[in-house]
């Protein structure tokens, strides 16, 4: 489950950076600061079950 949890996460956050590196638009600046602050922010756990 973790591999493909990271696997995905690597590939739509390649895609991402990808398309916002090669595509000009209004406010790319704007997306690129929102994009890496959201990779700065831990996720919470809070929604799955405790382990033991």
């Amino acid at each position: 489950m973790l591999v493909f949890s990271i696997t995905g996460t690597v590939a739509t956050g390649s895609m991402t950076a990808y398309a916002i590196d090669r595509v000009d638009f209004r406010m790319k600046k704007l997306m690129v600061t929102l994009f890496l602050a959201a990779t700065q922010c831990p996720v919470s756990p809070a929604g799955s079950p405790p382990s033991r």
